[in-house]
């Protein structure tokens, strides 16, 4: 029921595909996926997600790729260099 509401709120769900090195080995890349009902262009949550890590967790982000149900494809919004952007533009 919840998922109704919130889907009727413009919400659609979300897919993160997050790749991060651990902290006490910087060779070893570690894949973390994680799912939630998000806003499109904006992800706030996606963002908010990817900002908590940034700041609070040990594991440095290397890149971070999200799926939305009303994308046609994934889209990237941390690149391996670390500069973040998003684009729904499906064209890209």
């Amino acid at each position: 029921m919840v998922e109704l509401i919130t889907q009727a709120k413009g919400h659609g769900l979300a897919t993160a595909n997050i790749l991060y090195r651990l902290p006490d080995s910087k060779t070893l890349v570690e894949e973390f996926i994680y799912q939630d009902y998000d806003h499109l262009p904006e992800l706030p949550r996606m963002r908010k997600l990817v900002l908590h890590w940034k700041q609070t967790l040990q594991g440095p982000l290397v890149a971070v790729t999200v799926w939305h149900e009303l994308l046609d494809r994934p889209v990237p919004i941390l690149s391996v260099d670390g500069s973040s952007s998003l684009s729904t533009d499906s064209r890209q």
